[in-house]
C-alpha cells in the first residue's frame, strides 16, 4: 500500500511487500512467517490517528470488526481533519447518513461502531441544538490526541475511498493504519518511516 500540532498534514504510506530472489528471478515472499518491509512517505497533507486511541480500540473488538472499526476510527479522524474549524481536529460534526456514505456500509453497522468507540474510550458523542437550522447536530469529540500519531495522506484515504473490485474503504483503511502502526513503534521519534513485519504479526494486529 502506499502530528495535533500541525493540523494541515495528513501521511501517505505505501506499504510494500519485500521481495525476495529465487532461482533467477524476483518472487513475492508468500510465507506468513517471512519479513515484508512496510515503507512510510510522509507526505502533505495528511491527517493524524493516534496510536494509543487504535491500542484501546484493539483490546476492545476482535477478529474481521477489530480492522474495520481502527478504520472507521480513521475516517472519523479524516472527517475531523477536514472540519477542523470547528475543533482543531478534535470534534466531528456528524450524522448517520454522512458515515453511512462515506464509511459505505449501512446506518445499523455505523450505530454498533460508534458504540464501541464509546466503550474503549476513545470517542464520546453529544447532541448539540442547531440555532441556524433548528432542530439538533450530532458531535463526536476524540478524546485522545496526545504522544505519537499515524500519519495518513488524504489522496491514499480518498483513494481507497473510491470504487474498485474487492475495495472495502473501513477495512483497507483500518489495514493501512495498522501497517503504519508498525512504522511508528520500530522507529525513534522523528524516523518513522520504515518497519519489518511478518504477515502473522500483521494478522495479529
Amino acid at each position: 500500500p502506499r502530528h495535533e500540532r500541525q493540523p494541515r498534514r495528513s501521511s501517505s504510506a505505501r506499504a510494500a511487500h519485500s521481495r525476495q530472489r529465487g532461482g533467477g528471478g524476483v518472487t513475492a515472499v508468500g510465507h506468513r512467517h517471512d519479513p515484508v518491509t512496510i515503507a512510510d512517505r510522509r507526505e502533505l497533507p495528511f491527517f493524524m490517528v493516534y496510536t494509543r486511541a487504535v491500542e484501546a480500540i484493539r483490546e476492545h473488538t476482535a477478529g474481521p470488526r477489530r480492522v474495520r472499526t481502527i478504520g472507521f476510527y480513521g475516517l472519523l479522524c479524516q472527517l475531523a481533519n477536514e472540519q477542523r474549524n470547528i475543533g482543531q481536529q478534535r470534534r466531528v460534526r456528524y450524522s448517520y447518513d454522512l458515515l453511512a456514505a462515506r464509511g459505505g456500509v449501512s446506518k445499523g453497522n455505523i450505530a454498533k461502531m460508534l458504540t464501541c468507540l464509546e466503550q474503549a474510550g476513545v470517542l464520546r458523542r453529544e447532541t448539540q441544538p442547531d440555532p441556524e437550522r433548528g432542530g439538533s447536530i450530532s458531535i463526536a469529540h476524540l478524546l485522545i490526541h496526545e504522544h505519537s500519531f499515524i500519519a495518513v495522506t488524504v489522496p491514499m484515504a480518498d483513494r481507497l475511498a473510491a470504487p474498485r473490485d474487492g475495495g472495502h474503504l473501513l477495512r483497507d483503511l483500518g489495514l493501512i493504519v495498522v501497517l503504519l502502526e508498525f512504522c511508528v513503534r520500530q522507529g525513534p521519534e522523528g524516523t518513522w518511516t520504515q518497519a519489518q513485519v511478518t504477515r502473522s504479526q500483521i494478522a495479529e494486529h
